[in-house]
């Protein structure tokens, strides 16, 4: 047997599974009340960047361009992967993870990441051409 101390700072005497269980049952409330305010204050950040903006509208129209550049731009490289690099990129945009493409394409996890590091270090020297 055990004493814990409760919210209300009386002293209780429990067993083991019900320690365990109260553990449990603070470290989720601890975790949701972190999360919500991790998310609290971002959400706050974003609508203070998003309300800047508003009154801004040569950065909104900047943004915009930059955007679409960046948009052309990935449309160039894209044009110069093969098929089979394109198909790959897309299933790791759709949140495959390597263990599955490997089992779609057929080949081993290893064969599928060195495809993904050939891909990246194309678009890294596509990129300091650009």
């Amino acid at each position: 047997m055990k004493f814990v101390y409760f919210e209300n700072y009386d002293k209780d005497e429990v067993d083991e599974e019900f320690e365990k269980e109260e553990r449990k049952t603070r470290r989720e409330i601890w975790r949701n009340d972190a999360k919500e305010k991790y998310y609290r204050s971002f959400k706050t950040f974003n609508d203070a960047e998003i309300a800047s903006d508003e009154f801004n509208p040569e950065k909104v129209f900047i943004d915009k361009l930059d955007k679409t550049e960046q948009k052309i731009a990935i449309e160039k490289f894209l044009k110069t992967l093969t098929k089979e690099q394109r198909q790959l990129i897309k299933m790791f945009l759709n949140g495959e993870s390597v263990t599955v493409i490997s089992k779609k394409i057929g080949v081993s996890k290893a064969a599928v990441s060195q495809m993904r590091r050939r891909i990246q270090n194309k678009f890294k020297k596509f990129y300091k051409t650009r």
